[in-house]
């Protein structure tokens, strides 16, 4: 049986004694996610939290990577168009 089986399919990603008690700065890294009826957005960043007394402050945010903001389409007024997109646009093949 591997470590991983004997964890129950589990994969930790810190070591099992690390306490957030005994932790003043934390590194994050964050996927920002921000799907809407019109338009679509994808952030990821690098978050530096810090502890303040009894809570954590974001001291560092470094984003690396931003997506252009997309367009929702739409088949009519108030239809999304569902579709996917391969079968929205039609490339001509190279001659």
């Amino acid at each position: 049986m591997t470590d991983e089986e004997a964890q129950g399919g589990r994969i930790f990603f810190s070591s099992t004694g690390r306490s957030l008690v005994e932790e003043d700065e934390l590194v994050v890294l964050s996927v920002g996610v921000d799907i809407g009826s019109s338009t679509s957005h994808l952030v990821f960043s690098r978050i530096v939290l810090e502890r303040l007394d009894s809570r954590y402050v974001v001291t560092i945010r470094e984003t690396f990577y931003q997506s252009d903001i997309l367009l929702t389409p739409y088949a009519a007024e108030e239809e999304i168009d569902a579709a996917p997109k391969s079968t929205r646009t039609r490339s001509t093949p190279a001659r």
